[in-house]
């Protein structure tokens, strides 16, 4: 009898579960990132890249990101981020316009809030810089993924992989010692930030290894591309004793001090520039460290190095060629065009935009080529 009845109940049960499998319950809708939009929030200010999600209003989104941005533990506190002024009206957003030839379109990583407001003259330099010889440049906005979630950011990465031909980062505050396996922060300077800079670290490696397009990164950004290529840095060149050839303004952070750099004849940034040994824009203190890796074998190499006062060959890594022809990184700021060398390394970055990942020879070819037909 008992064994009648444990029988029956399992019938029961197994009838129940049964039903309970055949039933489909209704999963919750996954955001998904379709696309990228073109964000002018303020039509004399620089220009953003914001991502179009299915389902939701971009100028909700943008609306909810500006007001996060400002309560975020991490972006919140820093310098400027409360005097960001942008707003979202539905006019601001529209479609990306084609890329072409004569007008490639670049994707460019700030560090800084500061780099978002219409205070940052450094900024509208980059732009006037690139835009002048034709690139179009839209700015990724800092800290998306306060209204983003890590597989929406993740998407926001594939598409500027896909669809950007070229990848600017900029100059801004230290990159986070942490991600170069060092624990003490006390000679990092500005706002570091260990969860920014691990977003920007997953973007450029994302870039390098799926894109078809080029990458440019000018100081702090060339130590993320370091890193992000097996690399390490020097937190401080001077604390380390590198030099004694100051690279930067005391007095004024964001100004640029004139040094020489020597580079290897066969580099990218030689022939970019069309000297092995010219004057550069100079403001950092953190620097590429040649003689510890993160890795065995990093994928970057070292091209050039600064000028001591004596007129030797320093210590201090001034540039890095990319794997791979996917560009190079430099620790000074070209964008200044303080030298011939300097303009015509801004010259060059805009042709391999156009061109893509070919050979820094077949870029100087087309390079001249196309000076000489404009004249």
């Amino acid at each position: 009898m008992e064994n009648r009845r444990n029988k029956s109940v399992r019938r029961y049960l197994y009838v129940f579960l049964s039903l309970c499998a055949s039933i489909t319950l209704p999963k919750p809708a996954l955001a998904e990132v379709t696309g990228l939009l073109m964000w002018t929030p303020d039509p004399k200010g620089i220009t953003y890249l914001f991502p179009k999600i299915k389902g939701k209003d971009a100028v909700q989104v943008a609306a909810d990101y500006l007001r996060r941005l400002k309560s975020s533990p991490v972006y919140g506190p820093m310098e400027d981020t409360q005097e960001i002024r942008l707003q979202a009206p539905p006019q601001s957003f529209r479609n990306l316009p084609e890329a072409s030839f004569d007008h490639p379109r670049v994707a460019v990583l700030i560090n800084r809030p500061k780099q978002m407001t219409a205070k940052s003259a450094y900024m509208k330099l980059v732009f006037s810089a690139f835009q002048r010889r034709g690139s179009r440049l839209f700015t990724i906005p800092l800290g998306l993924e306060t209204v983003l979630s890590p597989k929406e950011m993740k998407q926001v990465e594939d598409l500027v992989a896909r669809d950007f031909n070229g990848f600017l980062g900029v100059g801004g505050d230290d990159v986070h010692p942490a991600l170069y396996n060092q624990s003490d922060t006390r000679l990092a300077t500005g706002d570091i930030s260990l969860e920014r800079d691990s977003l920007q670290l997953s973007m450029i490696k994302n870039y390098l290894s799926k894109s078809k397009g080029r990458l440019f990164l000018i100081c702090r950004s060339t130590q993320l591309g370091a890193v992000a290529t097996g690399r390490t840095l020097y937190p401080d060149i001077h604390a380390a004793g590198l030099t004694q050839v100051p690279q930067r303004m005391d007095q004024a952070k964001t100004s640029v001090v004139l040094r020489e750099v020597v580079t290897d004849p066969n580099s990218e940034l030689a022939q970019a520039a069309g000297s092995s040994h010219f004057i550069t824009s100079n403001s950092h203190h953190a620097a590429v460290n040649p003689n510890r890796s993160l890795v065995t074998s990093p994928s970057s190499s070292i091209s050039a190095y600064n000028i001591e006062a004596d007129g030797t060959r320093g210590k201090v890594v001034k540039a890095i060629d990319l794997p791979a022809n996917a560009g190079m990184g430099v620790q000074f700021h070209p964008e200044f065009e303080n030298s011939p060398e300097e303009s015509r390394i801004l010259d060059y970055v805009t042709q391999g935009w156009k061109l893509g990942r070919v050979s820094p020879k077949q870029i100087v070819n087309c390079l001249v080529k196309s000076m000489a037909k404009a004249r």
